[in-house]
């Protein structure tokens, strides 16, 4: 009985060690490096990270369908969930110790920079990730008003959004003038951010 035991553990230790292969431990290594550059976290919290994702992968993969995409894509997009959701609880608990009382859901939803427009190329996985992570630290830096502008821009003109906020458009104009700043603080020019030119945000 003993003997079954050990046999089905050391089973059970080789299939996750054949699971968890260099692939995917690069991937968890770019990913966990990326956040504690993003948010400053410790060399043991970044530790922590890789275990949690490790475990993620683990706990994912008994729902991998060859059928429906390849490993790759399927752990890739695991641990680009990990990440988002990382990313909304480390914002989350920042805006608890500031006693900020506006979500920040809305405005991470659907992070996703504009990949496709030809003054910055296609993007790689690598990049959109890196950007993805920027933007969150930018948006969670930004003050409540501002934040709430950028949520509203994801789905309204500048006009539209003055007249939800009630104030005029030089207003709007102004505190826009504030975001860009902060986008380029970080290295970002804020018009590639722009889907059109009615003003609305693609972030």
């Amino acid at each position: 009985m003993g003997n079954t035991q050990v046999s089905r553990r050391e089973t059970t230790c080789n299939e996750n060690t054949s699971l968890i292969d260099s692939y995917v431990l690069d991937r968890i290594d770019y990913r966990s490096r990326r956040l504690t550059i993003q948010f400053g976290f410790t060399d043991e919290q970044r530790d922590d990270l890789s275990q949690d994702m490790v475990v993620e992968v683990l706990a994912a993969m008994p729902k991998f369908d060859p059928a429906q995409s390849n490993r790759k894509t399927f752990i890739s997009r695991v641990l680009d969930n990990f990440v988002k959701n990382a990313i909304r609880s480390e914002i989350h608990r920042r805006r608890r110790e500031c006693d900020s009382p506006i979500s920040l859901d809305d405005i991470l939803e659907g992070c996703t920079p504009v990949v496709n427009d030809p003054r910055q190329g296609q993007l790689s996985e690598a990049e959109q990730l890196d950007m993805q992570m920027d933007v969150a630290h930018i948006l969670s830096q930004m003050p409540r008003h501002l934040q709430k502008i950028c949520s509203l821009l994801k789905t309204h003109s500048i006009t539209e959004t003055a007249k939800k906020l009630r104030i005029n458009r030089t207003a709007i104009y102004r505190q826009l003038a504030e975001i860009r700043e902060h986008f380029q603080r970080s290295g970002y020019d804020y018009s590639d951010f722009c889907a059109t030119e009615s003003g609305q945000l693609q972030i």
